[in-house]
């Protein structure tokens, strides 16, 4: 009898040899695609556009259940939301303003890319950093429909790969202030 995906990736974590090499697509920020290599992987897949961006500043998509029962996928991620629809929308020159305040430009070949464009924080004094208007790892849109995603996921065959998000992540802390100059 077949394994299932959820049993595959767990015998493979226990160094125990599967049936397969389990297949993470979307599963992970490391392992999701940018919309438009998506929108070419569907196409030579045959089947209809699809997937719906995880967030506007990574540019990267949801894997739909068509594309992961195709190609085998194992993994499905679930994502911290952002913490609001209005947060981390491009101005008209292409500019987004990521929660914690980091600008980020839109790359002008339109492939939908952002790169960072600036440190709020850079020239800082320590003052500073009492006001400045930090985000709320805890804000209860972030976590909207997630318990009822995750329970979705258990009751499947699948594997969960949980993202740990803003409050797991420490280079946002970092970014504000702008590597080189926390470590001059």
């Amino acid at each position: 009898m077949p394994l299932t995906s959820r049993e595959r990736v767990l015998i493979a974590l226990a160094r125990q040899q599967p049936d397969r090499v389990p297949l993470d697509l979307g599963g992970s920020f490391v392992s999701t695609l940018n919309h438009k290599a998506y929108a070419r992987l569907r196409q030579a897949l045959g089947l209809p556009a699809g997937g719906r961006l995880l967030r506007e500043q990574t540019q990267s998509v949801y894997v739909d259940e068509d594309v992961r029962q195709l190609l085998g996928v194992d993994v499905v991620g679930l994502y911290e939301r952002p913490p609001s629809l209005s947060v981390e929308q491009p101005d008209h020159k292409g500019i987004l303003v990521s929660e914690w305040g980091i600008p980020y430009r839109r790359a002008s070949q339109g492939d939908g890319h952002y790169s960072l464009a600036g440190h709020p924080l850079k020239d800082a004094a320590l003052a500073d950093l009492d006001a400045y208007p930090w985000p709320d790892p805890l804000t209860p849109a972030r976590f909207a429909g997630l318990a009822e995603e995750a329970r979705a996921v258990r009751a499947s065959e699948y594997a969960g790969c949980g993202q740990p998000g803003m409050a797991g992540d420490l280079r946002h802390g970092l970014v504000p202030a702008g590597l080189r100059e926390l470590l001059d």
